[in-house]
């Protein structure tokens, strides 16, 4: 079976680096994903766009320092030159644009009707359309359910698959639905549409991945694992939040 473990800083010493070892340069491949946009500010809020999802491969220096910025909520994040933007926020009721071009859904108006203080005259609320994403466009909010007066908030666009770790990123944020009833009133957060919680959906921070194979791990920095065997073994740095690639000598 492939092995997998954590790495941690204090023992990386113990693989006894060296020349033989240590190349001037490494293949990398590499994800940077911007920050998902924000929800919406109505009573039932539209979802975010999923930040840019940025897929390479290119060559490091494995004697040289590389910063890291990950960036939050509507955010960019950086790593060797490469920026990924962050997704565009919900605007009311309708879904916000993703880094990527790809629309946020429509907020659909609800009627509610008079149900005594505060609501005594009725009116519309909205059930949220969903936040684009990095590979499709949010889903429409659902129309009323009569007679229950509830509706659906829309779904999130759909991320991209990074074929290193099989992880979809960069899926847009699900709408808020709306539900409504005679005795309550407006209820918000209900029936919400599916949304995305990896790096870079809508309302989630972004992130930075770099991955490379050699037979011994090369750098710190980040939450580090491996897998495979001698010398194809795959070393995996994670980073959530913002640090540095820092070379093991």
């Amino acid at each position: 079976m492939p092995r997998l473990s954590r790495i941690g800083a204090a023992s990386a010493g113990s693989f006894g680096l060296n020349s033989a070892f240590r190349p001037g340069t490494i293949a990398v491949d590499y994800l940077v994903v911007g920050g998902g946009g924000t929800s919406g500010s109505t009573i039932s809020p539209a979802g975010g766009g999923a930040g840019q999802v940025r897929i390479l491969t290119g060559n490091i220096i494995t004697t040289a320092t590389y910063i890291v910025i990950v960036g939050a909520v509507s955010g960019a994040s950086t790593f060797n030159s490469i920026t990924a933007v962050a997704g565009g926020s919900g605007s009311g009721a309708d879904g916000g644009t993703s880094a990527a071009g790809f629309r946020g859904g429509n907020g659909n108006s609800v009627y509610y009707p008079p149900t005594g203080a505060p609501w005594t005259s009725g009116g519309d609320g909205y059930a949220g359309g969903g936040g684009g994403g990095a590979g499709g466009s949010g889903g429409n909010g659902a129309a009323r359910n009569t007679p229950d007066y509830f509706a659906q908030g829309g779904n999130g666009g759909a991320g991209v698959t990074w074929p290193i770790d099989t992880v979809i990123y960069g899926i847009g944020a699900g709408g808020v639905g709306i539900s409504i009833s005679n005795t309550d009133g407006v209820q918000p957060n209900s029936a919400g549409g599916s949304g995305g919680s990896t790096y870079g959906s809508g309302n989630v921070n972004g992130g930075v991945i770099v991955t490379y194979v050699n037979s011994v791990q090369l750098f710190t920095g980040g939450t580090v694992t491996s897998s495979g065997t001698t010398p194809n073994i795959r070393w995996k740095h994670t980073f959530s939040s913002s640090s540095n690639l820092v070379p093991l000598v």
